[in-house]
């Protein structure tokens, strides 16, 4: 799959001292192993995710760089936002536009697989089928 991918680090501290650069080998690393291409990247640097997502120019050119790609990759969701509410709406939105959203890190898979006998998974109005991905770690369905 090609992929656009979004790095976030929350200060300008962060960003001088290259902490995005360890977020950009992870996604090599993850897009090497799980079969992927990373075609775009898209930074928010020194911008914290309490900030609204109209504030941070690079996702929302993250988000319109889905359509010429297959889906977003994140480092962690909490570089999406760390509001939770915000976490799950983005994931959604990717999904509502036939794309996928993946997390490099492995223990945000079971975090992010619906069960419908939990009502908080259903009510973010993603579908209950979504399933685990087996070539990555997939947070919308396939």
């Amino acid at each position: 799959m090609k992929l656009v991918a979004y790095l976030r680090v929350s200060t300008d501290r962060q960003a001088e001292r290259g902490l995005g650069l360890g977020q950009e080998q992870a996604f090599r690393s993850w897009a090497r192993v799980a079969g992927h291409r990373i075609v775009a990247w898209h930074r928010d640097e020194g911008a914290s995710g309490t900030n609204g997502i109209d504030l941070r120019i690079g996702l929302g050119d993250a988000i319109a760089a889905l359509r010429t790609v297959d889906g977003l990759v994140v480092y962690r969701l909490d570089r999406l936002a760390r509001d939770l509410v915000v976490q799950e709406t983005i994931p959604a939105d990717v999904q509502r536009r036939g794309k996928r959203a993946f997390s490099t890190f492995a223990s945000e898979d079971a975090v992010h697989v619906d069960d419908p006998a939990d009502p908080s998974r259903n009510s973010s109005g993603r579908r209950s089928a979504r399933r685990p991905s087996t070539s990555g770690r997939s947070l919308s369905s396939g």
